[in-house]
């Protein structure tokens, strides 16, 4: 009984984790595709791609705030994807009334729609887990004691793992869907002698993402094949993949944008050329071609099974291969049953480390919580930049990468040796502990502070149109008045033109802050010496303390003599920004200097989360109702 409860708990915390993260985060460029592609495909819209490109043929579109110029950019995948999130799509439209694909961020169910969007994650995710306990569970080389220990601990590897959480609910990517696919497609031919099933399987997987197609050659010649048997399993994971995508071939831009994408480029980014050769070695194939014959020549005895051989394959990818965060989840199933079974799952812990460790570089985290908070998301610096603060970042996340190979290239060595009694002699534990009840309690503590929290938060105000003339800068003030938009400005940038100024005579250029009055409350002195060509010029006023909703004014001339037609600030001739305008000379001209204002203000998550999710009432009393359940049977 206890072991029951104990897998209970360990279902409850996964699930709770998942649901805490479900409706609130999301790289929402990706996240807005995804619901708009699966409300084109739930509409009656089977061939995604066409009605994508006669959409574009128009204009660019917008979605989530993210523009869309090609279809590539909605929807860079195979049909499969939005066959599968279109249908739960339609399955949930009655949950989703007046649903605009196009514009559904604005409409009061946005929490909800992307909920929902993850569902079908949820269940790919919940069938891989299960899986991973059957594998472990109808095994014949342990007492049933051990079976049931060692399945619980694979699924609890799998359930409570922070790249599954973080890939397809904190991220909100698709990529589960084809990890299910790959992993069961090789789970059915090892452990059930059944390489047809298999391959339909890995074809299906392959019409998400092509990924899967690389075990396919593995998987057809799996131990117990003829020579015809390993033909006819290869060519029905071709098959499935060529039928998937037969009815969208004859469309050029699906050829152009979807089937010869560059995405797939990455596997070919690290090689070599021989000296005195246009011929190009790709360092991923050569290793690929290297596996595979060791694994069809050398391994005749089959020493590695196609778990096993799968696990070196994407290790392989992952060492060599500059990858997507998302991708990662594609060697986890595998890293799980090896690990478990050679008894090396502490090493996990910093597996998972460096490769959150190795992903700062894409500086995407604020953008994960932009759907709660857009202003607290896109003001605050990234990890990667807080961290060159202290140290080079690039050259930090690189020591990180090298270690997460070198713990990579371990487990391929660790794979490539003889099984030892670690299975039988290595202890695990199963259920919830202290320590995983008090990080929830503690997450849950950090959730709240970070909503209520008064962050100070920069935001900069950019007149984004472009900027259609330039006047002369010279002792005659240039000046552009502005409503302070925080309550402290840190700096201010200023577009300038220079032309043909010999290094040697350069010139100064005062910058001053108007109050209201008229009255200099700030200036700062630019040297020109330090710029080139075209460029906008930074101007730190740190520490300037204004009153939020005034009017100040920004006051620009050089202070000594300058070379006439040389130094130029750009300027609309239209009135582009209406906080303000500009002047020359003591005169309005009409038109807005180019200009940024970065300032700094206090605000709290909550005040503009609360009010978008007070929007949809119905949903959050439901969801707070099962998370509360969920919370008290978990601590029970």
């Amino acid at each position: 009984m206890k072991f029951d409860t104990d897998i209970k708990k360990i279902f409850l915390f996964g699930l709770f984790l998942r649901f805490l993260f479900m409706p609130f985060t999301g790289f929402l460029q990706d996240v807005g595709n995804i619901n708009y592609v699966s409300h084109i495909f739930a509409t009656g819209h089977f061939n995604v791609y066409r009605y994508l490109g006669e959409r574009l043929a128009s204009g660019p579109l917008t979605i989530a705030g993210y523009p869309i110029f090609t279809i590539e950019d909605a929807w860079g995948y195979f049909p499969f994807g939005f066959v599968i999130l279109g249908t739960f799509h339609w399955l949930f439209l009655p949950l989703l009334p007046g649903f605009d694909g196009e514009k559904w961020l604005e409409g009061y169910y946005a929490f909800r729609a992307v909920f929902l969007a993850k569902v079908p994650y949820l269940i790919f995710d919940i069938a891989i887990g299960w899986l991973l306990y059957k594998y472990f569970k109808d095994r014949d080389d342990a007492t049933s004691f051990e079976q049931k220990d060692r399945a619980a601990f694979a699924f609890k590897l799998w359930w409570l793992n922070p790249v599954v959480i973080f890939t397809s609910y904190i991220f909100g990517q698709i990529d589960v869907m084809m990890t299910f696919f790959t992993f069961s497609g090789v789970y059915l031919a090892e452990r059930y002698k059944k390489p047809y099933s298999g391959s339909v399987l890995l074809g299906l997987g392959g019409l998400i993402k092509t990924i899967p197609m690389f075990a396919l050659p593995f998987l057809s010649f799996s131990p117990g094949l003829t020579g015809r048997k390993k033909i006819i399993a290869f060519l029905i994971g071709i098959g499935v993949l060529f039928l998937g995508i037969l009815p969208f071939v004859g469309y050029e831009p699906f050829r152009t944008q979807i089937l010869f994408s560059h995405h797939s480029d990455r596997l070919f980014a690290l090689n070599f050329t021989p000296w005195g050769s246009k011929d190009t070695t790709y360092i991923f194939m050569l290793c690929y071609a290297l596996l595979f014959l060791w694994y069809v020549i050398k391994d005749k005895e089959r020493k590695l099974n196609l778990i096993e051989v799968n696990l070196i394959l994407f290790a392989i990818l992952f060492i060599v291969v500059n990858f997507h965060p998302q991708w990662f989840l594609w060697i986890i199933p595998f890293i799980i049953i090896v690990s478990v079974e050679r008894g090396y799952t502490h090493l996990l812990k910093y597996l998972y480390i460096f490769f959150f460790l190795t992903i700062l570089q894409w500086k995407f985290e604020l953008e994960y919580f932009k759907l709660m908070a857009p202003v607290f998301t896109w003001a605050q610096r990234s990890l990667f930049d807080m961290i060159g603060l202290f140290y080079n970042s690039q050259q930090f996340v690189n020591i990180s990468r090298s270690t997460l190979s070198g713990i990579l290239i371990f487990l391929i060595i660790v794979t490539l040796m003889r099984k030892t009694s670690a299975y039988i002699n290595n202890p695990v534990k199963i259920g919830l502990g202290f320590r995983s009840k008090l990080i929830l309690v503690l997450s849950l503590i950090g959730v709240t502070a970070v909503i209520f929290y008064p962050f100070k938060v920069r935001s900069e105000k950019v007149v984004q149109q472009s900027f259609d003339t330039v006047v002369g800068l010279d002792s005659r003030p240039v000046m552009q008045t502005f409503l302070a938009e925080g309550k402290e400005i840190r700096k201010i940038l200023i577009d300038t033109r220079m032309v043909d100024i010999p290094y040697q005579k350069r010139y100064d250029i005062d910058v001053e802050i108007l109050d209201g009055n008229g009255n200099v409350v700030a200036k700062n002195i630019i040297k020109t010496r330090d710029l080139s060509g075209d460029s906008w010029i930074p101007v730190p006023f740190k520490g300037l303390h204004v009153e939020k909703g005034g009017r100040y004014a920004i006051k620009v001339y050089a202070s000594t003599p300058v070379k006439e037609h040389s130094l130029f600030i750009k300027y609309s001739s239209k009135d582009v920004y209406h906080g303000g305008e500009m002047f020359s000379d003591g005169e309005g001209t009409g038109g807005d200097l180019a200009f940024r204002v970065v300032d700094q203000n206090q605000m709290k998550v909550s005040d503009e989360f609360y009010p978008r999710l007070l929007k949809d009432k119905p949903f959050i009393i439901i969801y707070s109702i099962i998370m509360a359940g969920m919370f008290v049977a978990i601590l029970r």
